[in-house]
């Protein structure tokens, strides 16, 4: 369980925790099942996995004492000894063995008695079907398996800080990383564009699901499906560009999906009292440089960021309210990308761009 508190202390924490943060928090509705041991949490939840991540990206951004991880799967997941799964309108459970730091498995015998083992997950299983299956009839088809688990301190100090610590035979795919200093974020990882290391930070297609008509909070903390099309989030943003020096690539496809790229060699978002104000370093690439063009009004270097309810740019009225999404607009744009059908890229698609991606690494990394 990794608790860094006695138990009795840890029970009251979670308590008070729970009361404000869970039962009183936004994500309330999607909880159809909460069970806690100690400092550990099984849920049933309604909602999706980008859902559910910034659920878990919530409860660590309230909490400075606990740092959840979690197992989040449609049909199984492991909890503390057991393994959950739901199999058409009933969820079974198994013994799971841990794997144990220095051997290659965890006797179960080892700590607990096995029939006090099976009882546990007996009862646990039996409470869990009986409510699974008088609310939701047997159709699971909505909901998913959450196990959140307390980070130790070994645990957080395993995961990469961002995607260029990822080693280099990996795929592109889905990842945590853990930046200094902050909860771990799941991130898409770039591993095959001009020699991988990549954080995918923005995500944008022709008739995307997403409207990317959101407010600051929204965009602060980021929205979207990891595997599709999403933002990450400006305070992540900010949150890993402060680790070291990055560089940045933006990808357009434009209307003959031809694809062009734009590459800065330095990218820094500042913090939020700054307005997390955007820092672009020199351009090269094949896209043309739409991001700090000299052009009076429309450079996007040195720019707040601006959402529909939190006016940043330097137009008479809010750039985002007057053409869509979120971005670092000035009065107002060169370029946006957070919109749906209508990417713009100056001097390659005026709104009619079948796609953007915004990829960054460190400065300093390899290119083999």
């Amino acid at each position: 369980m990794g608790t860094r508190f006695a138990p009795s202390f840890a029970n009251l924490y979670m308590g008070r925790f729970e009361e404000e943060y869970i039962w009183g928090g936004p994500y309330r509705e999607n909880l159809v099942l909460y069970g806690r041991y100690i400092d550990d949490l099984f849920i049933i939840w309604k909602g999706g996995h980008q859902q559910a991540l910034n659920f878990v990206n919530f409860l660590n951004d309230n909490s400075y004492n606990l740092k959840f991880t979690y197992n989040f799967d449609f049909f199984t997941t492991h909890f503390l000894d057991i393994t959950f799964s739901i199999d058409n309108d009933k969820i079974i459970s198994t013994n799971y063995i841990k794997p144990y730091v220095g051997r290659t498995t965890r006797s179960i015998k080892s700590r607990f008695r096995e029939h006090r083992l099976n009882i546990i997950k007996k009862l646990q299983t039996h409470s869990v079907s009986r409510h699974f299956s008088r609310e939701h009839n047997g159709d699971p088809s909505s909901l998913s398996i959450i196990g959140l688990e307390q980070f130790t301190s070994t645990k957080r100090g395993d995961l990469p800080k961002d995607c260029s610590e990822i080693p280099l035979y990996k795929d592109s795919g889905v990842y945590a990383i853990q930046p200094k200093d902050l909860h771990p974020l799941v991130v898409y990882c770039d591993m095959t564009t001009n020699s991988g290391g990549w954080i995918v930070i923005q995500r944008n297609t022709f008739n995307s699901e997403i409207t990317w008509d959101e407010s600051w909070t929204t965009y602060k903390y980021g929205f979207g499906n990891v595997e599709k099309d999403y933002w990450l989030g400006i305070e992540y943003l900010h949150r890993i560009t402060k680790q070291k020096v990055y560089q940045a690539r933006f990808v357009l496809i434009d209307n003959n999906n031809e694809e062009k790229y734009a590459d800065y060699n330095l990218f820094s978002v500042e913090d939020e009292a700054n307005g997390y104000r955007l820092r672009l370093g020199s351009y090269t690439g094949t896209a043309g440089d739409a991001m700090s063009s000299l052009q009076a009004g429309t450079t996007h270097d040195n720019m707040k960021f601006t959402a529909k309810d939190k006016d940043q740019d330097i137009y008479s009225a809010n750039c985002a309210t007057s053409y869509g999404g979120a971005w670092w607009y000035a009065a107002c744009f060169a370029s946006k990308l957070n919109n749906k059908n209508a990417i713009q890229w100056q001097g390659l698609c005026a709104g009619n761009c079948k796609g953007s991606t915004v990829l960054i690494r460190p400065a300093d990394y390899c290119v083999y």
